[in-house]
């Protein structure tokens, strides 16, 4: 069985960044970043980013992590083909935590969840 490739969308209103789990002890290899664009700006973007790459082999399933109010306006921007891959979300501020420590709160939020 193939490995599913798992996308996890770290972001607040003041940016984001995208990281790629391509399987269990593949570990998280970080993809983008965006810093104050503006706010929604930032958040339209990557939701255009995910929009496009949704479509393409190895967008198994997409893990959002940001706070509650970011979340809100994340589901608004997210296309339907995007929120077709949401496996979970995770209502915290993880911006400021290094993508190790990402990995780990992930996987301990998400048993299926691999690093």
């Amino acid at each position: 069985m193939k490995p599913l490739t798992t996308w996890i969308l770290v972001a607040d209103r003041a940016g984001a960044r995208l990281l790629r789990n391509a399987g269990p002890g593949c570990g998280l290899q970080q993809l983008t970043a965006a810093a104050n664009a503006g706010g929604a700006d930032t958040l339209a973007r990557v939701a255009g980013r995910l929009d496009r790459v949704s479509a393409r082999p190895g967008f198994d399933r997409l893990i959002i992590v940001a706070p509650p109010p970011t979340l809100g306006e994340l589901r608004r921007a997210l296309s339907p083909a995007v929120r077709a891959h949401i496996y979970g979300e995770l209502g915290r501020d993880l911006t400021g935590c290094s993508n190790a420590a990402v990995g780990s709160l992930v996987a301990d939020a998400f048993v299926c969840f691999a690093p």
